[in-house]
Protein backbone atom coordinates (compact mmCIF):
# COMPACT_ATOMS: atom_id res chain seq x y z
CA UNK A 1 0.00 0.00 0.00
CA UNK A 2 1.34 3.55 -1.15
CA UNK A 3 2.14 6.35 0.75
CA UNK A 4 -0.34 9.78 0.95
CA UNK A 5 2.27 12.34 0.38
CA UNK A 6 1.28 16.40 0.50
CA UNK A 7 3.50 18.91 -1.78
CA UNK A 8 3.91 22.17 -0.19
CA UNK A 9 5.11 25.04 -3.09
CA UNK A 10 5.10 28.42 -3.34
CA UNK A 11 5.30 29.42 -6.98
CA UNK A 12 7.68 32.39 -8.17
CA UNK A 13 6.83 34.91 -10.47
CA UNK A 14 8.20 34.79 -13.83
CA UNK A 15 7.33 31.53 -15.51
CA UNK A 16 7.81 27.84 -14.63
CA UNK A 17 11.07 27.58 -13.11
CA UNK A 18 13.19 24.61 -11.84
CA UNK A 19 11.73 23.85 -8.22
CA UNK A 20 8.35 23.44 -10.41
CA UNK A 21 9.80 21.27 -12.47
CA UNK A 22 11.49 18.80 -9.49
CA UNK A 23 8.18 18.60 -7.53
CA UNK A 24 6.22 17.77 -10.45
CA UNK A 25 8.57 15.45 -11.62
CA UNK A 26 9.06 13.65 -8.17
CA UNK A 27 4.56 13.66 -8.31
CA UNK A 28 4.78 11.77 -11.41
CA UNK A 29 7.71 9.24 -10.16
CA UNK A 30 5.52 8.75 -6.75
CA UNK A 31 2.28 8.36 -8.86
CA UNK A 32 3.71 5.81 -11.16
CA UNK A 33 4.88 3.88 -8.11
CA UNK A 34 1.31 3.52 -6.26
CA UNK A 35 1.76 6.65 -3.75
CA UNK A 36 -1.73 9.31 -3.46
CA UNK A 37 0.45 12.82 -4.26
CA UNK A 38 -1.50 16.29 -3.52
CA UNK A 39 -0.22 19.45 -4.00
CA UNK A 40 -0.92 22.57 -2.18
CA UNK A 41 0.74 25.62 -3.60
CA UNK A 42 0.52 29.09 -3.20
CA UNK A 43 1.82 31.85 -5.98
CA UNK A 44 3.91 35.14 -5.62
CA UNK A 45 1.71 37.04 -8.48
CA UNK A 46 -1.07 36.75 -4.97
CA UNK A 47 1.35 39.72 -3.48
CA UNK A 48 0.29 42.37 -5.95
CA UNK A 49 1.33 46.14 -6.07
CA UNK A 50 3.25 48.00 -3.63
CA UNK A 51 0.87 47.39 -0.68
CA UNK A 52 0.68 43.58 -1.06
CA UNK A 53 4.96 43.95 -1.43
CA UNK A 54 4.95 46.16 1.78
CA UNK A 55 3.11 43.74 3.09
CA UNK A 56 5.07 40.46 2.25
CA UNK A 57 8.25 41.66 3.31
CA UNK A 58 6.79 42.49 6.90
CA UNK A 59 5.00 38.92 6.74
CA UNK A 60 7.81 36.99 5.24
CA UNK A 61 9.79 35.95 8.04
CA UNK A 62 6.41 34.29 10.08
CA UNK A 63 3.08 34.42 7.85
CA UNK A 64 -0.24 33.39 9.99
CA UNK A 65 -2.27 32.98 7.13
CA UNK A 66 0.46 30.90 5.25
CA UNK A 67 0.33 28.18 8.15
CA UNK A 68 -3.75 28.83 8.37
CA UNK A 69 -3.55 27.63 4.75
CA UNK A 70 -1.52 24.51 5.16
CA UNK A 71 -3.20 23.48 7.91
CA UNK A 72 -6.44 23.63 5.99
CA UNK A 73 -5.05 21.81 3.24
CA UNK A 74 -3.30 18.91 5.97
CA UNK A 75 -7.45 18.81 6.88
CA UNK A 76 -8.06 18.20 3.69
CA UNK A 77 -5.73 15.82 2.39
CA UNK A 78 -4.77 14.15 5.82
CA UNK A 79 -1.20 13.17 4.37
CA UNK A 80 1.47 10.55 5.76
CA UNK A 81 3.89 13.52 5.13
CA UNK A 82 4.65 16.43 4.41
CA UNK A 83 7.14 17.31 1.51
CA UNK A 84 7.87 20.97 1.03
CA UNK A 85 9.86 22.89 -1.98
CA UNK A 86 9.38 26.17 -1.52
CA UNK A 87 7.38 28.81 0.73
CA UNK A 88 9.17 31.58 -0.62
CA UNK A 89 7.48 34.50 0.06
CA UNK A 90 3.97 34.20 0.71
CA UNK A 91 3.43 30.88 2.73
CA UNK A 92 6.82 31.59 5.09
CA UNK A 93 8.27 28.78 7.57
CA UNK A 94 5.24 29.04 9.32
CA UNK A 95 3.91 26.22 7.27
CA UNK A 96 5.77 24.06 9.55
CA UNK A 97 4.27 25.14 13.08
CA UNK A 98 0.98 23.96 10.95
CA UNK A 99 2.84 20.54 10.41
CA UNK A 100 3.88 20.69 14.06
CA UNK A 101 0.45 21.20 15.52
CA UNK A 102 -0.97 18.84 12.92
CA UNK A 103 1.62 16.08 14.49
CA UNK A 104 2.14 15.01 11.08
CA UNK A 105 6.32 14.62 9.54
CA UNK A 106 7.68 17.45 7.28
CA UNK A 107 10.56 16.91 4.80
CA UNK A 108 11.74 19.82 3.02
CA UNK A 109 13.84 19.94 -0.21
CA UNK A 110 17.05 22.41 -0.08
CA UNK A 111 16.89 23.32 -3.73
CA UNK A 112 19.45 26.52 -2.98
CA UNK A 113 20.95 28.22 0.16
CA UNK A 114 18.47 30.60 0.79
CA UNK A 115 18.11 29.56 4.49
CA UNK A 116 21.89 30.86 5.20
CA UNK A 117 22.67 33.49 2.01
CA UNK A 118 20.12 36.03 1.01
CA UNK A 119 20.87 35.91 -2.78
CA UNK A 120 20.61 31.90 -2.00
CA UNK A 121 24.28 31.65 -4.41
CA UNK A 122 27.48 32.42 -1.92
CA UNK A 123 28.59 34.38 -4.83
CA UNK A 124 28.93 38.40 -4.74
CA UNK A 125 30.04 40.60 -7.11
CA UNK A 126 31.80 37.65 -8.99
CA UNK A 127 33.70 35.60 -6.14
CA UNK A 128 31.88 33.67 -3.42
CA UNK A 129 31.11 35.07 -0.12
CA UNK A 130 30.03 33.56 3.20
CA UNK A 131 29.58 36.58 4.95
CA UNK A 132 26.07 35.74 6.08
CA UNK A 133 27.18 32.35 6.88
CA UNK A 134 29.45 33.15 9.15
CA UNK A 135 28.14 36.14 10.57
CA UNK A 136 25.26 38.30 10.87
CA UNK A 137 22.51 37.79 8.19
CA UNK A 138 22.45 41.49 8.00
CA UNK A 139 25.65 41.76 6.13
CA UNK A 140 23.73 40.93 3.03
CA UNK A 141 21.81 44.28 3.61
CA UNK A 142 24.92 45.96 2.92
CA UNK A 143 26.38 44.07 0.19
CA UNK A 144 22.83 44.37 -1.47
CA UNK A 145 22.84 40.88 -1.76
CA UNK A 146 19.01 40.41 -3.38
CA UNK A 147 18.61 42.33 -6.98
CA UNK A 148 20.95 44.25 -5.74
CA UNK A 149 18.53 46.14 -3.50
CA UNK A 150 19.26 47.12 0.00
CA UNK A 151 15.48 47.45 0.49
CA UNK A 152 14.15 43.85 -1.80
CA UNK A 153 17.23 42.21 0.80
CA UNK A 154 16.04 43.20 4.62
CA UNK A 155 13.26 40.84 4.37
CA UNK A 156 15.59 38.37 3.51
CA UNK A 157 17.97 38.99 5.97
CA UNK A 158 15.51 39.18 9.06
CA UNK A 159 13.56 36.04 7.78
CA UNK A 160 17.12 34.11 7.85
CA UNK A 161 18.23 35.94 11.72
CA UNK A 162 14.60 35.23 12.71
CA UNK A 163 14.42 31.57 12.42
CA UNK A 164 18.20 31.27 13.24
CA UNK A 165 17.33 32.68 16.72
CA UNK A 166 13.87 30.73 16.95
CA UNK A 167 16.05 27.43 16.15
CA UNK A 168 12.98 26.45 13.21
CA UNK A 169 15.42 24.41 11.41
CA UNK A 170 16.53 22.42 14.60
CA UNK A 171 13.01 22.14 15.94
CA UNK A 172 10.37 22.51 13.41
CA UNK A 173 11.56 20.02 10.33
CA UNK A 174 11.90 16.81 10.80
CA UNK A 175 14.66 16.02 7.48
CA UNK A 176 16.14 17.95 4.67
CA UNK A 177 16.81 16.90 1.38
CA UNK A 178 20.44 18.41 -0.30
CA UNK A 179 21.30 17.61 -3.92
CA UNK A 180 24.58 17.19 -3.28
CA UNK A 181 27.50 16.59 -0.63
CA UNK A 182 28.10 19.54 -1.37
CA UNK A 183 25.09 21.50 -0.56
CA UNK A 184 25.37 19.52 2.85
CA UNK A 185 28.48 20.13 4.27
CA UNK A 186 27.45 23.86 3.23
CA UNK A 187 24.07 23.57 5.43
CA UNK A 188 25.94 21.86 7.82
CA UNK A 189 28.28 24.89 8.08
CA UNK A 190 25.40 26.90 8.41
CA UNK A 191 24.07 26.00 11.56
CA UNK A 192 21.79 22.56 10.44
CA UNK A 193 21.67 18.99 11.97
CA UNK A 194 23.98 16.82 9.79
CA UNK A 195 22.03 14.00 11.25
CA UNK A 196 18.94 15.64 9.87
CA UNK A 197 19.93 15.92 6.57
CA UNK A 198 20.08 13.26 3.40
CA UNK A 199 21.80 13.65 0.47
CA UNK A 200 19.41 12.71 -3.12
CA UNK A 201 19.62 14.42 -6.01
CA UNK A 202 16.79 15.54 -8.16
CA UNK A 203 15.61 14.03 -11.27
CA UNK A 204 15.65 17.94 -12.82
CA UNK A 205 19.14 18.80 -11.17
CA UNK A 206 17.88 22.18 -11.64
CA UNK A 207 20.70 23.77 -9.26
CA UNK A 208 23.27 21.58 -9.84
CA UNK A 209 25.10 19.87 -13.03
CA UNK A 210 22.50 19.27 -15.57
CA UNK A 211 25.15 18.93 -18.00
CA UNK A 212 27.19 16.41 -16.22
CA UNK A 213 24.25 14.21 -15.97
CA UNK A 214 23.26 14.42 -19.12
CA UNK A 215 26.81 13.62 -20.08
CA UNK A 216 27.12 10.71 -17.38
CA UNK A 217 23.78 9.53 -19.33
CA UNK A 218 25.38 9.56 -22.82
CA UNK A 219 28.44 7.55 -21.56
CA UNK A 220 30.88 10.46 -21.52
CA UNK A 221 33.09 11.86 -18.94
CA UNK A 222 33.23 15.11 -18.10
CA UNK A 223 36.23 17.58 -17.80
CA UNK A 224 35.15 20.51 -14.90
CA UNK A 225 36.61 23.10 -12.23
CA UNK A 226 36.43 21.64 -8.79
CA UNK A 227 34.26 24.04 -7.79
CA UNK A 228 30.57 23.67 -6.27
CA UNK A 229 28.43 20.26 -6.60
CA UNK A 230 30.77 19.54 -9.18
CA UNK A 231 33.20 18.06 -7.26
CA UNK A 232 30.55 15.82 -5.76
CA UNK A 233 29.26 14.71 -8.82
CA UNK A 234 32.55 13.88 -10.79
CA UNK A 235 35.14 11.49 -9.12
CA UNK A 236 38.11 12.59 -10.30
CA UNK A 237 40.04 9.96 -12.66
CA UNK A 238 37.27 8.10 -12.13
CA UNK A 239 33.94 10.00 -14.14
CA UNK A 240 36.23 12.64 -15.08
CA UNK A 241 38.82 15.01 -14.38
CA UNK A 242 38.46 18.29 -12.39
CA UNK A 243 40.97 20.76 -12.27
CA UNK A 244 41.37 24.26 -9.61
CA UNK A 245 38.70 27.04 -10.76
CA UNK A 246 40.56 29.97 -12.51
CA UNK A 247 43.55 27.83 -13.44
CA UNK A 248 43.37 27.91 -17.66
CA UNK A 249 46.68 25.75 -17.80
CA UNK A 250 44.86 23.19 -15.88
CA UNK A 251 42.32 22.95 -17.59
CA UNK A 252 44.66 22.58 -20.67
CA UNK A 253 47.00 19.98 -19.17
CA UNK A 254 43.20 17.85 -18.52
CA UNK A 255 42.80 17.99 -21.84
CA UNK A 256 45.58 16.75 -23.20
CA UNK A 257 45.78 14.38 -20.88
CA UNK A 258 42.97 13.25 -22.22
CA UNK A 259 43.36 13.22 -25.60
CA UNK A 260 46.78 11.02 -24.65
CA UNK A 261 45.22 8.65 -22.25
CA UNK A 262 42.25 6.98 -24.74
CA UNK A 263 42.35 3.60 -22.39
CA UNK A 264 41.39 5.25 -19.84
CA UNK A 265 38.86 7.86 -20.84
CA UNK A 266 37.06 4.39 -22.34
CA UNK A 267 37.15 3.25 -18.75
CA UNK A 268 36.15 6.99 -17.00
CA UNK A 269 33.01 6.68 -20.25
CA UNK A 270 32.27 3.53 -18.29
CA UNK A 271 32.30 4.48 -15.19
CA UNK A 272 30.29 7.37 -15.97
CA UNK A 273 27.35 5.69 -17.24
CA UNK A 274 27.70 3.12 -14.43
CA UNK A 275 27.17 5.93 -12.24
CA UNK A 276 23.59 7.44 -14.23
CA UNK A 277 22.46 4.39 -13.75
CA UNK A 278 22.98 3.69 -9.72
CA UNK A 279 21.66 7.38 -9.00
CA UNK A 280 19.81 9.19 -11.51
CA UNK A 281 18.03 7.45 -13.83
CA UNK A 282 14.02 7.71 -11.69
CA UNK A 283 13.92 4.05 -10.62
CA UNK A 284 16.94 4.62 -7.82
CA UNK A 285 15.58 8.17 -7.44
CA UNK A 286 12.46 6.77 -6.20
CA UNK A 287 14.14 4.57 -4.09
CA UNK A 288 15.97 7.38 -2.19
CA UNK A 289 12.73 9.34 -2.12
CA UNK A 290 10.94 6.95 -0.55
CA UNK A 291 13.45 5.77 2.08
CA UNK A 292 13.66 9.32 3.33
CA UNK A 293 10.16 9.36 3.52
CA UNK A 294 10.07 5.66 5.50
CA UNK A 295 12.89 7.23 7.96
CA UNK A 296 11.48 10.31 8.67
CA UNK A 297 8.20 8.85 9.38
CA UNK A 298 9.68 6.21 11.52
CA UNK A 299 11.97 8.78 13.47
CA UNK A 300 8.65 11.27 14.23
CA UNK A 301 6.76 7.84 15.54
CA UNK A 302 10.13 7.16 17.96
CA UNK A 303 10.28 10.60 18.80
CA UNK A 304 6.97 11.53 19.67
CA UNK A 305 4.30 8.75 19.40
CA UNK A 306 2.10 8.08 16.40
CA UNK A 307 1.89 11.19 13.99
CA UNK A 308 -1.25 12.06 13.82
Amino acid sequence: MGMRILQVHNRYQGGRGGEDQVMDSESRLLRTNGNEVHQFTAHNNEIGGAYGKLRAAIRMPYSKDGARRVAQALATYRPDIVHVHNFHYVLTPAIFDACRKARLPSVQTLHNFRGICANATFMREGRVCEDCMHGSPYLSVRHRCYEDSALKTLPIARTIAYHRKRKTWHDKVDRFIALTEFGKRKYVEGGYDEKRISVKPNLCYETFGLAIIEAFAADLPVIAARLGAAQDIISDGETGILFPPGDAGALAEAVAWAVAHPEDMTRMSQNARREYETKYMPEANYAQLIAIYEQTIREAIADSGAPR
